[in-house]
């Protein structure tokens, strides 16, 4: 979210990387960006991407993030049984 306007070449771009890569959304619930970055006077958000194979290997994940404060991070938890504490 943020930066340069999208056009067909960035979006095919991207499908490319998600095709090699094997990613996908997480689906993060609440907060869904985990890194921003001012760039050209405007504020770039970042999603959190998974392979696809940790869906298999972990069907119960649960991944939640942390607003932003001081940084341009947040920090990320992959609970990989949230059925009990990490």
């Amino acid at each position: 979210m943020g930066g340069t306007q999208l056009n067909a070449s960035n979006v095919e771009r991207l499908n490319g990387f998600l095709t090699y890569s094997k990613g996908c959304d997480a689906n993060v619930p609440g907060r869904i960006f985990t890194w921003k970055k001012l760039l050209r006077g405007k504020f770039v958000y970042v999603r959190i991407i998974l392979r696809n194979d940790c869906f298999q290997l972990f069907p119960n994940y649960l991944v939640t993030n942390e607003p932003f404060t001081y940084s341009n991070h947040v920090y990320v938890l992959l609970k990989t049984e949230p059925n009990h504490t990490p």
